[in-house]
């Protein structure tokens, strides 16, 4: 899948099957420049090739395995592979691809592409503070920026640490009051946290912000599909819960179960 900047509200941008929030690119192996200067195979070249106009996921996933047979070192292909299974939902084995790439790139600037990619596996197979630790290096890449503090922020609610998540919004909010999938993340957490009130005024603001775009992305009647698939589940069962007006919410766990979520008893935001 290609890597596409957001326009619409500042989504966090995503495969079509995960979870949550991502951003995700394909690492383009510069083929000309190096076949020209004897540094890649022309094998290696066609590899890459095969796999970025693959339309079918199986072939793309055996051509960068070609690619990683190839060149065991090539950090790129670890990272395409990671990332196609990480659109794919294959979630242990993106994490496992992408941590290599990780550990290939020896201490060098890592694309925070690649960081963010990896939180993003890591906690789908629930290991929240690895991939929390992964958006916070991510984000020093001006490349993923906001978008992989606002990972973050989704991180911090799903494991319950909502007066942080709130914080982390909020300060997004702060540089770029048009960031508005956050300003809704915001309405989830506030809900939540039983701020109902706050939640309603947010999502007010949110309905008018952007000359209309606001409430046409983020309307009462399609505010959930649009965070679903992107968002982890608590945070898009709080959204549920919101626009039900109740305490209990669902949402899609990462192996594609629904949950239900209580915030009956609230929380300290």
């Amino acid at each position: 899948m290609c890597h596409t900047r957001r326009g619409d509200g500042r989504d966090p941008l995503v495969p079509g099957c995960a979870i949550q929030s991502l951003v995700v690119a394909f690492l383009a192996l510069p083929a000309q420049e190096s076949l020209a200067e004897g540094r890649i195979s022309a094998a290696l070249a066609h590899a890459f090739d095969r796999a970025l106009a693959a339309t079918d996921p199986d072939d793309a996933d055996a051509a960068w395995g070609d690619a990683i047979r190839i060149d065991p070192a090539n950090s790129a292909a670890w990272s395409n592979r990671g990332t196609a299974r990480l659109q794919a939902g294959r979630w242990a084995e993106a994490r496992d691809d992408l941590q290599r790439a990780l550990e290939l790139e020896g201490g060098g600037r890592v694309s925070g592409v690649l960081l963010n990619n990896l939180g993003n596996a890591r906690a789908a197979t629930g290991d929240w503070n690895a991939a929390m630790a992964d958006f916070l290096a991510a984000a020093e890449d001006p490349d993923v920026g906001d978008i992989a503090l606002a990972n973050h922020a989704l991180a911090a609610f799903q494991v319950d640490r909502v007066g942080q998540a709130v914080r982390e919004v909020r300060g997004l909010l702060r540089r770029d009051p048009a960031f508005l999938d956050m300003r809704c993340a915001l309405v989830a957490f506030l809900w939540a946290c039983g701020r109902e009130s706050d939640a309603e005024d947010e999502w007010e603001a949110l309905q008018q912000a952007g000359d209309g775009a606001g409430e046409l992305l983020y309307s009462s009647s399609n505010a959930v599909n649009r965070v679903r698939g992107r968002w982890p589940p608590r945070a898009t069962a709080a959204l549920d819960a919101f626009l039900k007006a109740s305490r209990m919410g669902a949402a899609l766990d990462y192996d594609g179960s629904k949950k239900e979520y209580d915030f009956s008893k609230g929380g300290v935001c």
